[in-house]
């Protein structure tokens, strides 16, 4: 009797083991799996960018690290990392405020830019505050950019207006004109640094 018990007992400890290295299989084949996958996300969807300077400010300050989703698509708003193609080497974030087929229309270095209007038509003595639509924003761009843009009444297709969130420090498309479509690397989507700081990006 107490060697079928003893029999019995080994069988069930051998069950056990067979089934704790089953389950450790599993799970470490569940991480490999995992990290095969977070690998080809990052290699093929996400990427990672460090702000620099404070263009971005109060959203993103110097030294923060975020996640960028390439090959996304930018809306109105979005934050975009992009190449300023002049200066090797560096990506720039700033976000997104006009989209292609915006009105656009000049006075000057004064641009004004309509977001909800895509059908307006500008003439001179519409160029009053007071009888601009609904959704304008003026903004002063350099005299080469004004050169550059001059004649327009959209924004190109596939081209974009971008701005940093700190005005006063911000080199873009005040100075640089419209980015294109090609530049953007992709929509920043969440800061992982720093760890108080955490979060999704608007």
């Amino acid at each position: 009797m107490e060697k079928k018990i003893k029999h019995k007992n080994k069988r069930a400890q051998k069950k056990r083991k067979q089934k704790r290295k089953q389950l450790l299989n599993l799970v470490s084949n569940s991480v490999f799996f995992l990290c095969v996958c977070l690998c080809l996300l990052f290699l093929f969807k996400v990427k990672t960018h460090k702000v620099e300077g404070s263009s971005m400010f109060p959203t993103l300050e110097n030294g923060d690290r975020i996640f960028v989703n390439k090959g996304a698509e930018p809306k109105r708003y979005s934050i975009i990392t992009l190449d300023p193609l002049k200066k090797k080497k560096e990506s720039y974030v700033k976000r997104v405020i006009g989209l292609p087929g915006d009105s656009i229309w000049l006075e000057g270095t004064s641009l004004f830019l309509n977001q909800e209007s895509s059908s307006f038509i500008f003439e001179p003595k519409n160029s009053k505050s007071s009888q601009l639509p609904d959704g304008t924003i003026k903004i002063t761009v350099d005299k080469a950019v004004a050169s550059k843009i001059k004649g327009m009444n959209q924004i190109p297709k596939e081209h974009y207006f971008v701005l940093g969130d700190n005005r006063n420090h911000s080199n873009d498309s005040r100075s640089f004109g419209f980015v294109s479509a090609k530049q953007i690397e992709g929509v920043a989507m969440y800061r992982y640094y720093p760890l108080n700081r955490l979060g999704r990006l608007h």
